[in-house]
């Protein structure tokens, strides 16, 4: 059989790279392959228009734990980095639904400058993923 990307690559690629608190990243099983089979909706998603450029469509089979291919450094970043955006929406998701009513009664004094820094955060997210994806682009020479 070809070598192929784990979801222990992704996953350990993801947690080298993405410094988010390992606190906050899924420890059930299969939370996590749901995680992956989401980051891998996405990728392909977002590289539909990149599909002569990139592995794509990209697949993830959960009994074996790895996808169907063997990313490169370039596309595997792109995927965690697609994955850690997920991450931060989530994040930001909960942090609204949990503090935004009753922000007064929590003493959550700057309640909009913490969700605006979270907002933030995800369109500086997106930036990365948007350089990562021209970066490799942009990585081939014809000398």
């Amino acid at each position: 059989m070809d070598e192929t990307t784990t979801y222990d690559d992704i996953l350990t690629s993801f947690i080298t790279n993405c410094k988010v608190s390992r606190k906050l990243i899924p420890t059930n099983e299969d939370i996590l392959k749901e995680w992956i089979q989401n980051g891998i909706k996405l990728y392909n998603n977002k590289m539909k228009k990149y599909e002569d450029d990139f592995n794509y469509p990209i697949t993830g089979d959960d009994v074996i734990e790895s996808l169907d291919v063997k990313l490169t450094d370039d596309e595997l970043l792109i995927l965690i980095n697609i994955m850690k955006l997920v991450f931060l929406k989530n994040e930001k998701t909960l942090f609204v639904s949990k503090y935004g009513v009753f922000q007064k009664e929590f003493g959550i004094n700057n309640y909009n400058a913490q969700a605006n820094a979270k907002d933030l955060e995800i369109t500086e997210q997106e930036k990365v993923i948007d350089e990562l994806i021209v970066n490799a682009l942009d990585d081939w020479s014809p000398y």
